[in-house]
């Protein structure tokens, strides 16, 4: 968060993307300590490995799992140390489709639909990007202005299996497994992370952070069908990732809040798995993207004790790369792989919370729209499949300030 979050009703608010923010409000002598995730239902509704039917399928995903730590300040100067874990990035596809009976099981083999009264395809990939830092936090210019430097090691998941039966034609009742790949891709990366905040009246607040993400280098491991596990090298780009946010105090107990957030492209490709049947070109492609989020808050005082209301908006364009897994025309059994996705978010959120004392918690409904689209070969060209799905979703939060006394 390019600010320092208050009123976004979303689990964006994490301190640790900007420490600079984290000293804000605390006295010397006193650290923060907050979590946060969420819960997103997510849908899609397209063309997986059928590029002839459109399947629509529903699916959970926990997500913006994170947490962060400012110390107190430390010796004789005006610094602290922060440090956490956080996810920069996920999605997720969860997708079982009827399977196109007029492909051929193997290339130039005899269609499905001589052998197979029906099929099925079952998909499942998750992939996330995270985040583990630590950033020296310093106060200067007489405590108006905080900024931060610091590293952080990324580290890129992505699980991904598929599995194609076929009722056989004439032996009712039996199901003949055709196809089962399971793949996994490791990669790991250093990054380097700047943040700045101001206040420069009292009831305004404005930040800004850059992440540089380096080249990240890994492994990619394949197995299809029972047979040996394939592994090879794989990589992706160095990316530049910036934040610029505040929020303002528009009445005594109303504030107003809004981060900007920028995401850079990355593009390389390498042929992996030479000399194998599953030789192929992967992919690491993602465009340029902006995000935004907005938000309101009004605070209602019951004696000790803070309830605040917010509303808030979001956008969350695809940062992850999306490469083609698959480039024959019209692909056999034999050759299909989990295809590639991009996974787009837009929402508007309602909550509430507590504060008292040193313990702060929020909660956040969310109405999502969800875009996940795929990219996929068809007998006449390229087959773009997916639509927008009406969602829900929900957001928690958690902090608690220690080392100081409750007044």
């Amino acid at each position: 968060m390019g600010g320092v979050g208050t009123g976004i009703a979303t689990a964006t608010g994490d301190i640790s993307d900007n420490p600079a923010a984290a000293s804000v409000g605390l006295r010397r002598h006193e650290g923060a300590f907050s979590a946060g995730a969420s819960w997103l239902r997510l849908g899609f509704s397209g063309n997986g490995m059928n590029s002839s039917e459109k399947t629509t399928s529903w699916f959970q995903s926990g997500s913006a799992l994170s947490w962060s730590m400012v110390t107190p300040m430390l010796g004789a100067g005006r610094g602290r140390l922060a440090l956490g874990s956080w996810q920069l990035e996920r999605r997720m596809l969860n997708l079982t489709e009827p399977l196109d009976l007029s492909m051929a099981d193997s290339p130039g083999g005899a269609p499905l639909s001589s052998a197979y009264s029906f099929g099925i395809s079952r998909m499942q990939q998750e992939e996330g990007l995270y985040a583990h830092g630590i950033s020296w936090v310093q106060t200067v210019f007489g405590g108006d202005h905080t900024v931060s430097f610091g590293g952080a090691l990324l580290a890129l998941d992505s699980r991904e299996s598929l599995e194609v039966t076929g009722d056989n034609a004439t032996q009712k009742g039996v199901v003949v497994g055709l196809r089962r790949v399971s793949r996994r891709t490791e990669m790991l990366g250093p990054g380097v992370m700047l943040g700045w905040h101001s206040r420069p009246v009292p009831g305004g607040s404005i930040g800004a952070n850059i992440l540089y993400a380096g080249k990240m280098s890994g492994k990619i491991w394949e197995q299809a069908d029972g047979g040996p596990v394939l592994d090879d090298g794989v990589s992706r780009g160095a990316q530049m990732r910036a934040s610029v946010g505040g929020s303002f105090i528009l009445l005594d107990a109303m504030t107003a809040a809004l981060d900007l957030r920028y995401c850079g492209g990355v593009q390389s490709s390498r042929m992996i798995f030479a000399g194998t049947p599953s030789e192929r070109e992967y992919s690491n492609k993602a465009d340029s993207i902006f995000s935004i989020a907005a938000g309101a808050e009004y605070r209602v005082r019951l004696n000790r004790i803070a309830l605040p209301l917010r509303v808030g908006f979001f956008s969350k364009p695809d940062g992850m790369p999306s490469g083609r897994s698959d480039t024959m025309p019209v692909p056999s059994v034999q050759e299909l792989v989990p295809v590639s996705f991009r996974q787009d978010l837009m929402g508007v959120t309602a909550g509430t919370g507590f504060e008292s004392g040193n313990l702060r918690a929020d909660f956040a409904l969310a109405w999502l729209m969800v875009d996940t689209r795929t990219r996929i070969p068809g007998p006449l060209g390229d087959v773009e499949g997916g639509d927008v799905r009406s969602s829900i979703g929900a957001f928690f939060s958690f902090s608690s300030r220690f080392g100081g006394v409750i007044e």
